[in-house]
């Protein structure tokens, strides 16, 4: 008889970090970041219009409150989910893949601009 198929999350949490960091390029994410007076530059400067999900994980590192969400993006689906935290895809797989198809759904069925197609 099989054993069942089972996944070590740790190991693949860490697997995820290796990856990532060995492919990220330090140099230039250094270089890219703009410090003034210990303030980084201010980017953000107009609210982007394009409908977007927020899913929020209690134990992400950092959970922005809805009003700082709102302010620059065009939310249209804020879910604040039971449990979870910051590599939630391979945490809570079912919750996030569920979210995900609730909003493309969504889209789908009220369609709010021009440009924005979607297709599963």
């Amino acid at each position: 008889m099989k054993k069942p198929f089972k996944i070590n999350i740790r190991q693949s949490i860490l697997d995820d970090l290796k990856i990532r960091i060995e492919n990220t390029r330090w140099a230039d994410e250094i270089e890219n970041s703009k410090w003034e007076h210990g303030k980084p530059e201010a980017k953000a400067t107009k609210k982007i219009e394009v409908p977007t999900a927020v899913t929020m994980f209690p134990k992400d590192l950092v959970n922005a409150p809805r009003d700082f969400a709102d302010k620059f993006f065009n939310v249209q689906q804020w879910t604040e989910m039971p449990k979870g935290g910051h590599f939630a895809a391979m945490e809570q797989p079912e919750l996030l893949a569920e979210d995900i198809k609730k909003f493309v759904t969504a889209l789908q069925a009220h369609p709010q601009s021009e440009g924005i197609s979607i297709s599963m």
